[in-house]
């Protein structure tokens, strides 16, 4: 599961108010078969604080409203046994508190599918509803891509496929266009993001003067050309080329023409 997968399915938890969900064991464990996993708040990577957990202030100390503090030993919520079969009812505010860090934590799957076949990962969330939720999210997303992906016209078809990395030389548009059906059915959201970035005119201009040569790069990562350097990044690149093609004179916009008349001999 990606980044985003997660995303999505901390976000479908959190957003819950009411009914329960259930811990399970991916062995199978309960708490009487060998204890469980006590969870704690997990620092933040400057390790200044912790995630999903609100900076602890003498205003929310003096509310009388629950709050976690992972610095107190005597907060209760900021550690929780996780067993199978526990079950968390969301319409209490403190199981809201504890949930809000617990996502965080590395080795609890937000979903069976997420942490199957992972070790570092004995526990799971299970939600009839989230889990239903998701599935059909999941479809949705993956219709959308097949769907996107069927309207692309024949022409722009090429571009879409070399900036997802796979040759073009001497495919048809249908065989492209089945390349990206197999990209969009595996992995839908990179196929949207791809149809959907602004910018992927720019990037492909980028790949086809980088695999005829005429924009090079070097080995400390500038790109030139014919030997002038024209940024020193990717990012910077991209943003010469906005920059160079708004401009209607001047030496980046006579750079730019002469990049494209040595890419149109190609």
């Amino acid at each position: 599961m990606d980044t985003k997968d997660r995303e999505r399915l901390k976000k479908s938890i959190l957003e819950l108010k009411s009914g329960e969900i259930e811990f399970r064991s991916y062995t199978g464990h309960t708490r009487a078969k060998g204890g469980g996993w006590t969870a704690e708040p997990v620092p933040n990577k400057n390790g200044n604080w912790y995630k999903g957990v609100e900076r602890v202030t003498r205003e929310m100390k003096e509310s009388g409203q629950p709050y976690v503090d992972p610095t107190d030993e005597k907060n209760t919520l900021s550690r929780i046994t996780i067993y199978h079969g526990l079950r968390m009812d969301m319409s209490i505010p403190e199981n809201r508190l504890i949930m809000k860090w617990l996502v965080e934590h590395d080795r609890l799957a937000l979903s069976y599918e997420e942490g199957k076949g992972d070790p570092m990962k004995l526990y799971y969330i299970h939600d009839e509803i989230v889990e239903t939720n998701n599935i059909s999210k999941k479809y949705e997303v993956k219709k959308a891509a097949l769907e996107a992906v069927t309207n692309l016209p024949d022409s722009s078809i090429s571009k879409y496929v070399r900036n997802l990395g796979i040759p073009t030389f001497g495919k048809s548009p249908q065989q492209l266009r089945n390349m990206l059906y197999d990209v969009a059915d595996k992995t839908p959201e990179k196929v949207l993001d791809l149809i959907n970035d602004k910018r992927i005119e720019l990037k492909d201009f980028v790949l086809r003067c980088l695999d005829h040569h005429i924009i090079r790069q070097s080995k400390t990562g500038e790109y030139t050309f014919n030997g002038q350097v024209l940024a020193p990044s990717y990012e910077g690149l991209l943003t010469w080329l906005a920059n160079a093609q708004k401009a209607k004179s001047g030496d980046d916009a006579e750079i730019l023409l002469a990049i494209k008349a040595e890419l149109d001999k190609k």
